[in-house]
């Protein structure tokens, strides 16, 4: 394409050789655009659809500056070309965070860039051959061709990326509700997802003691629990809230007792992996203290264990 681009520039008198610079300016106009608008993409639980589109539209305004040779033309198709590169991008590389390991997640976007840098100097010889051999605008309809046609057979196997996910986007959202976790970055959220444990209790059953050593963050998904201090109750706590920060942020025992008020399904987070990600990013920490000092200085006096 940028071969393309800039044969396309100095060729239309209309362009010339500064037009290169407008027609790059307007794929990245493109691409601020669609930034904005595809920035939720990645809390979406499918994201494939999306990431077929981005490849269509980064290859059907090729076609139609192919076709359509005007440079008023030209500059709008790439806007919307930077659009979708823009949406190809987000979940093209959501995707591929979320269905490959953590451990082996750096080497692949390693070698993701490798090859991206070996198919940017292919491309370059490509284009320079189909210039050459068929024309600029024979060669801008049978690049922009190519995604198109791909997105199409590749339909089936891009679909089905979706159920490979391995990165539970149900519990990367109800982290992000809780304030301590919102600050932290995707990649730590999908971590902290993916250690997290479900765990069910009955009603009257005792989750937390006071007194006793802290050693896990709760976070309840169902059901309602009881907090009470020395045998006084102090408040419900239902779904999408939280307790046990203030023994593992303060190191000190259980401040209140946690009781299932009835059948209630919590998520466990092991005081390692909280300390890690809460202690790791500043912002996290401050959220952290200061849910800690609400919950301490009251009122009410102390609500959560």
């Amino acid at each position: 394409l940028t071969v393309l681009l800039v044969v396309l520039a100095v060729s239309t008198p209309a362009l010339g050789e500064p037009g290169v610079g407008v027609l790059n300016a307007a794929i990245g106009g493109g691409i601020l655009i669609g930034s904005a608008s595809a920035i939720g993409l990645a809390a979406r639980s499918r994201l494939s659809p999306f990431f077929i589109l981005g490849l269509v539209g980064w290859g059907v305004p090729i076609v139609f500056i192919g076709l359509l040779p005007h440079p008023a033309i030209a500059v709008a198709l790439l806007v919307v070309l930077g659009s979708a590169n823009a949406v190809l991008d987000i979940a093209g590389y959501t995707l591929l965070q979320g269905t490959v390991p953590d451990t082996v997640r750096a080497g692949v976007l390693g070698v993701l860039e490798g090859l991206v840098g070996a198919g940017v100097a292919i491309g370059g010889i490509v284009g320079a051959v189909l210039v050459g051999q068929l024309g600029l605008h024979a060669a801008l309809i049978v690049t922009g061709a190519v995604l198109p046609v791909l997105a199409v057979v590749l339909w089936r196997p891009l679909s089905r990326l979706d159920d490979q996910l391995i990165v539970p986007v149900s519990q990367a959202r109800l982290l992000r509700g809780v304030p301590m976790f919102a600050p932290l970055s995707l990649a730590v959220t999908e971590r902290l997802a993916g250690a997290l444990v479900p765990v069910r209790f009955n009603g009257s059953e005792q989750i937390v003691r006071e007194g006793e050593d802290g050693d896990a963050f709760f976070l309840i998904v169902e059901g309602q629990v009881e907090v009470t201090q020395a045998g006084r109750r102090l408040r419900m706590m239902g779904p999408g809230e939280s307790f046990g920060e203030i023994a593992l942020l303060r190191g000190v025992p259980r401040t209140a007792t946690v009781r299932a008020a009835s059948e209630v399904q919590v998520y466990r987070l092991g005081c390692a992996d909280f300390l890690s990600a809460i202690t790791g990013n500043a912002y996290s920490a401050t959220a952290g203290d200061r849910v800690v000092d609400e919950r301490i200085q009251g009122p009410p006096m102390i609500t959560p264990a």
